[in-house]
């Protein structure tokens, strides 16, 4: 059975947990918050090197969503200068979606264009239209 279970992709291997969760969930549940309170030091550790793990990921999903520049002047320089400006309706704030799923943050992020800090500037001081440059 080891030889198995070694054999199978990762895919794979997290969906059987997730049935297995799906059904023992009660179990699971206990059995995890009995280890995080007997192992208080260690369960931290882990929290923090999978927060960081997320935070590394999503910061490759908004940078790889910046890449394009500002969509009003085309300002690509700094990647510290791009802001995201929500045309829809703001659910959160990309700058906070160290809590959020990956999935809401992609989705927040479909809601908004780049723009740059001067472009956003003047988009809030109402100078323009962005609705404008999208066409």
């Amino acid at each position: 059975m080891y030889e198995k279970e070694k054999q199978m992709s990762r895919e794979d291997n997290c969906v059987c947990f997730a049935k297995y969760y799906k059904k023992n969930k009660k179990k699971h549940l206990k059995v995890c918050s009995t280890w995080q309170k007997r192992n208080p030091i260690k369960f931290a550790e882990i929290l923090r090197k999978t927060c960081i793990k997320r935070k590394k990921r999503y910061r490759r999903i908004v940078v790889k969503a910046r890449a394009g520049g500002c969509c009003i002047c085309g300002y690509k320089k700094s990647m510290n200068a791009l802001h995201f400006h929500h045309l829809k309706d703001k659910l959160y704030a990309i700058s906070k979606a160290g809590s959020l799923s990956e999935k809401k943050l992609r989705y927040e992020i479909k809601k908004c264009i780049v723009v740059c800090a001067n472009c956003h500037a003047e988009i809030h001081d109402n100078a323009f239209n962005p609705q404008d440059f999208l066409k």
